[in-house]
């Protein structure tokens, strides 16, 4: 999955496929202003796809105030997206790295894109959904 917008490039790429619980784990890797990231994120295949039906929901509904989140259950990874009534987005994003000796690493900011970016992301996700459910190893 990729994210290019203003103020943030964000890469997910598969690490492992889904565990029969639904547990995965993806590559993360975020460019901003100054700093280039990279960690391994876990995430439940239903953070994906709540992601996606969000996003549905959000092109759909172009003319409302809409959010859509991606936000995994263990704090590695959230991404929010708030779109108003005109179609621009503004995102908030936070990042934490494994904690060592307790100390999380994080990275946080903002970000803009318009409405025009929904549907490539939306494939996007679906995509990374995909590979991670594959049979074969990754």
């Amino acid at each position: 999955m990729e994210l290019r917008a203003d103020g943030l490039e964000l890469h997910l790429r598969p690490a492992a496929r889904a565990n029969i619980e639904g547990w995965t784990k993806v590559e993360v890797e975020a460019r901003v202003a100054g700093f280039v990231g990279r960690y391994t994120a876990w995430l439940q295949l239903e953070d994906l796809k709540r992601f996606e039906h969000s996003l549905r929901e959000m092109q759909n509904g172009l003319g409302r105030e809409s959010k859509a989140a991606l936000a995994s259950a263990e704090p590695d990874l959230f991404v929010e997206l708030t779109m108003n009534r005109l179609g621009h987005i503004t995102g908030h994003y936070i990042f934490e790295s494994e904690r060592r000796d307790g100390v999380p690493t994080t990275l946080s900011g903002a970000f803009d894109m318009d409405q025009s970016f929904l549907p490539s992301l939306k494939q996007e996700i679906a995509a990374l959904v995909s590979q991670l459910c594959a049979e074969k190893s990754l």
